[in-house]
Parts: C-alpha cells; structure tokens; sequence
C-alpha cells in the first residue's frame, strides 16, 4: 500500500502484528516518540521523548487504544504515569487515519485504574507520513501532542 500503510505494516510486523486485508483497518501496535505539550495555569509545559503507542490489536474494529508512557504532564507531578486512552474511534481514507474520541475516562497503571476527574473531551488527531499529532484536554488540561514513528534499529 502506499508509505503509511507501509510503515504500519513494517513496525507491526517487527512487533508481531500483521496489517489486515480490510483497507479500511489497521491492525497492532504502532509506536510514536515526541513532544507533549500541556496547558497548565496559563503556560505550556512541553515534555519532549514522550512515547505514544496507536495500539488496535485486542480492540473493536475501527476503534484502538492510545498508550502514553511514562507522562509527566507538569513537573510538579510526584510520579510519571502509564496512560490508556480507550474507544477511540479510528478510520483511514487513502495514506491517513483520522481518529476521535469525547466523554472517555482515561486508566492509568497496571491496574488501569480511572482517572475520572481528567475525562478526555475533544480528542481529534491524525495518523500521515508516519506523525501522529492529536490534540485533547485531559479534564480541564488543553494538551497536544505530535510524534514521528518511532525508528527501531
């Protein structure tokens, strides 16, 4: 397929997964590094070498799973955070995958434990030329994030 789905399909094939036959669906666990910037009494805190990964594998079809590693979103957090972002819905026209989700109450830790005070409104982002770039508010946190596949070597 042309350079997403080739890129889609070369990083799940090194994580196990396999694009399906279904054009319209991505399949596995594709991961992204980049920079995180969060809304934070008026000032941006921008984290850099955030790793998201756009995760479909186990998920309803049209739906994945965004996973942020280790996030930090102001330095005065005691402790980095494992985030999962659920039931975000997805479609892919041509080289891009669109994906949106409102009202989800994110999980965090081995536990994916809810974090119903930072329910996720306005999610929107896209997946082209190998970046994903999404925006969103965490509760009443403005965040963005934009990120490059992530090179494995």
């Amino acid at each position: 397929m042309k350079k997403l789905f080739a890129a889609i399909i070369a990083l799940a094939a090194l994580a196990g997964c396999s694009k399906e036959k279904n054009e319209n669906r991505i399949s596995g666990d594709v991961p992204f590094i980049g920079k995180m910037t969060v809304v934070y009494r008026g000032e941006n805190v921008v984290t850099d070498n955030v790793m998201v990964d756009f995760c479909t594998e186990g998920e309803a079809e049209g739906t994945a799973t965004l996973k942020m590693y280790q996030v930090k979103f102001v330095p005065q957090m005691p402790m980095s955070l494992d985030i999962n972002i659920h039931d975000v819905k997805y479609t892919v026209s041509g080289e891009v995958v669109s994906f949106n989700a409102d009202g989800v109450v994110p999980t965090y830790g081995e536990a994916e434990l809810p974090a119903k005070m930072y329910t996720v409104r306005g999610l929107a982002g896209t997946i082209r030329d190998g970046v994903l770039e999404f925006s969103l508010s965490f509760g009443d946190f403005p965040t963005s994030y934009k990120g490059e596949t992530l090179k494995l070597e």
